[in-house]
């Protein structure tokens, strides 16, 4: 790694991980009504799941842009 920011981009990219991915797929056989159910005994419904992961994402990117605007190589 040749500098702080390619390190810390990188860090990002691992702790987004692929589970919005996964559950994406995982819940893409499910109808909307099947969607708004309870997914297990999480206490969540699969869309509530869906977003949390989709938030986290978004929220990952946020980060990388925030590097990319303030750290210098």
């Amino acid at each position: 790694m040749d500098n702080i920011k390619q390190f810390i981009i990188q860090c990002i990219e691992q702790a987004k991980g692929d589970d919005y991915i996964r559950s994406k797929l995982a819940f893409s056989k499910y109808t909307s009504e099947e969607m708004q159910q309870q997914h297990g005994e999480s206490g969540f419904t699969r869309q509530q799941i869906l977003d949390q992961y989709k938030n986290h994402v978004d929220k990952c990117g946020l980060a990388i842009n925030t590097v990319k605007r303030y750290i210098k190589n």
